[in-house]
């Protein structure tokens, strides 16, 4: 009869035990997710110094994890304490070994993935930044309309004239975390430029007869009228040839600019409009930048093609291919040919 008692009760504890590890309860190490299935993701900052100790105690003062104790028995079993100082995102629906594993290999949370591509203007950055729950759109515009707050820490800015920082804006991919201070995106966005004005613009401005703010306005205009990469610096030859002869630049970004508006085809009333952006009513350059160009763009500003063109189009068959000439009659035997 013991034997048997004996046995019974072997299995019994056995079973049990089992039934213990496939649930990760075995000498306090339950580290399963909180909430399986919950979709709430929180920011926890782990500051420098920080042990798995301390961690443990804001994760569950949080509601991220079910007991310290075994997040952190769990921790030092699993050689899991070396953990990295930053910012994580993490949620109830994760485990704590998953959570361990992220802050041993420092997987820390950067902010939201934000793509501002080359030609972007201030409000489309305005809109993609409060899309994503970055910054309200009128905060980083009326920011970003106050270039002064930050000509002091950047050279390049010293010659800006204009009202606001389009062109400077810098065509990056770059991580925001929600509801930042628009001045501290547009720093952010601002040392981007810096970086490629010291090592690549501040060289070639130097022997340029522009300076660097009229060459981000000219590099503005070509990011907007050059499709293929290799009419960059073509297209900016025929800027400055124009401006050479004292010709209007007559660029139709630069009326789409005043307009407010992108149109497939610019028409003869929207030249006329009233605006010290629209080049084919005012000389010179435009009041300020139209665009927020990038590196190629800029360079080409300021190391145009040497050629003598004083006119060009985009060929509208497709192929994005720029067609130039240098005598009026010559454009428009090619406005007939590849627009009409």
């Amino acid at each position: 009869m013991w034997k048997k008692f004996l046995s019974k009760q072997i299995k019994y504890i056995t079973l049990i035990l089992v039934l213990m590890i496939f649930s990760g309860c075995v000498a306090g190490f339950d580290v399963s997710a909180l909430k399986p299935e919950s979709t709430e993701i929180i920011v926890v900052e782990v500051l420098k110094g920080e042990t798995v100790t301390s961690v443990a105690k804001k994760l569950e003062g949080m509601n991220l994890i079910k007991n310290r104790k075994s997040f952190v028995n769990f921790a030092k079993k699993n050689n899991l304490t070396n953990i990295k100082a930053g910012k994580y995102q993490f949620s109830p629906a994760m485990t704590g070994e998953k959570m361990l594993k992220d802050l041993v290999n420092g997987n820390v949370y950067r902010g939201e993935k934000i793509v501002i591509p080359e030609g972007f203007q201030l409000n489309q950055i305005a809109e993609r930044l409060e899309k994503n729950g970055i910054a309200a759109k009128d905060d980083f515009m009326k920011a970003a309309f106050q270039p002064e707050n930050f000509s002091m820490k950047y050279e390049f800015l010293k010659s800006n004239e204009q009202e606001n920082l389009e062109g400077y804006l810098y065509p990056n991919t770059y991580f925001f975390e929600k509801n930042m201070a628009p001045n501290v995106i547009i720093n952010e966005m601002l040392s981007e430029f810096d970086k490629v004005y010291r090592r690549d613009l501040k060289p070639l401005v130097a022997k340029s007869k522009l300076n660097i703010n009229q060459a981000v306005i000219l590099a503005s205009v070509i990011e907007k009228e050059a499709v293929l990469e290799q009419d960059r610096e073509i297209i900016s030859s025929v800027f400055y040839n124009r401006l050479e002869k004292k010709m209007r630049l007559q660029s139709d970004a630069t009326v789409q600019y005043a307009l407010k508006e992108r149109k497939d085809r610019v028409l003869y009333t929207d030249l006329k409009v009233d605006s010290p952006y629209n080049t084919y009513k005012v000389s010179g350059l435009p009041a300020g930048a139209i665009s927020n160009p990038g590196k190629n763009s800029l360079i080409a500003a300021l190391q145009p093609a040497q050629t003598e063109y004083l006119f060009f189009l985009t060929k509208n068959d497709g192929s994005n291919e720029a067609v130039y000439a240098k005598t009026y009659e010559q454009h428009l035997k090619n406005k007939e040919q590849y627009l009409d």
